[in-house]
């Protein structure tokens, strides 16, 4: 709409009647966000026509307060905004005083109880004024001074700029296989059961790793967490999860014991973990959608099922981004490591669940 005004106010510029045409638009805005200004005009013009006695009878208007409109208007070259009414608040206000002993003693009481009301502290406050000798305040005033103070301890304080208690990538280097890893899970309903498939992939390297759980929580986010690291033929040195509660406290608190740097992405952004939703695609159409019975009736099965096919991923499949070789193969040629090293690494995963 502000693009069609402008645009109209560049073709009608210098029509005849024009400016004075916009001059009526925002007189009559102005009227209609401030009824008082048409009001005033209106006692103004009957004024002028019939003088002061029939406008007093017509509008119970002073010849004061008329003239101190009148006088707006030429003060301010008849601009109608001098006719509105302004704030009556007075500039100095009332302070409530409470002596400081008083407001400490109320302080320290919703320190050591913060949930002790305003009613059940007043008669504690009573017999403290009495014996220090001050003067004692009521219900309601206990009430303001906790409200005003904010002396609400029993409220965990607001994160202001929640971004910088969570890191985020900006400015992370990866140069090498194990720099970053991306962690995700994802929900399969059926029939009233949940099932939740826990995923994390190497960005570099893309040695990727599965497994599934009946619950989603940050214990099963560690469980997992523990699981990957374990069998990644590589040190992990950062990953990176969205902001769900399966990755926080001991999840995260397990990275932080093993070194692992925990990066978060930002609200509402999953192609910040593009290498994980692309894993959980080809997870899905290649094995998830052929085993999905087997997932809500014999969970274990299920999971021994995605040892196989994650040994058939990272030492079978081939990856174009890779340059047409697998996940293990590109992690040799790179690190000199021994091919007799990663294939023994799955079935670990039997004797940990």
């Amino acid at each position: 709409m502000s693009h069609l005004c402008s645009n109209t106010s560049f073709v009608y510029k210098g029509v005849v009647g024009y400016h004075r045409f916009m001059k009526i638009i925002d007189s009559s805005k102005l009227l209609q966000s401030h009824p008082e200004i048409e009001q005033k005009l209106k006692v103004i013009n009957f004024f002028d026509k019939y003088g002061l006695p029939p406008t007093k009878d017509a509008f119970k208007a002073s010849r004061s307060s008329i003239f101190l409109w009148k006088k707006k208007l030429k003060d301010s070259d008849g601009k109608l905004l001098s006719l509105r009414n302004l704030s009556r608040k007075p500039h100095n206000t009332r302070r409530m005083y409470i002596e400081p002993a008083v407001l400490k003693f109320i302080e320290d009481s919703r320190k050591e109880l913060p949930r002790l009301s305003k009613d059940k502290m007043k008669p504690l406050l009573d017999e403290f004024c009495k014996t220090n000798s001050h003067e004692t305040i009521s219900t309601s005033t206990i009430g303001k001074v906790i409200k005003r103070n904010c002396y609400f301890f029993y409220l965990k304080p607001r994160k202001k700029g929640k971004g910088k208690f969570k890191k985020r990538l900006f400015g992370y280097e990866v140069e090498s296989i194990g720099d970053l890893s991306q962690i995700d899970s994802i929900a399969k309903f059926r029939d009233g059961l949940k099932r939740y498939i826990f995923s994390g992939i190497d960005i570099t390297g893309r040695f990727a790793f599965a497994y599934a759980y009946k619950a989603l929580s940050s214990q099963k986010g560690a469980d997992f967490i523990g699981k990957y690291t374990e069998v990644s033929p590589f040190a992990v040195k950062a990953a990176q999860t969205d902001n769900g509660l399966e990755f926080s406290a001991k999840a995260d608190e397990l990275m932080l014991t093993k070194g692992i740097v925990h990066f978060f992405t930002y609200p509402k952004s999953p192609k910040m973990n593009a290498y994980i939703e692309r894993f959980n695609r080809t997870l899905q159409e290649e094995f998830v959608d052929h085993h999905e019975d087997l997932l809500f009736e014999d969970l274990n099965a299920f999971n021994s099922a995605l040892m196989d096919y994650l040994l058939f991923y990272n030492t079978k499949r081939i990856h174009i981004g890779l340059n047409n070789q697998t996940p293990v193969d590109y992690i040799i040629k790179k690190s000199n490591m021994y091919a007799t090293h990663t294939p023994s690494c799955f079935p670990k995963i039997n004797r940990l669940s």
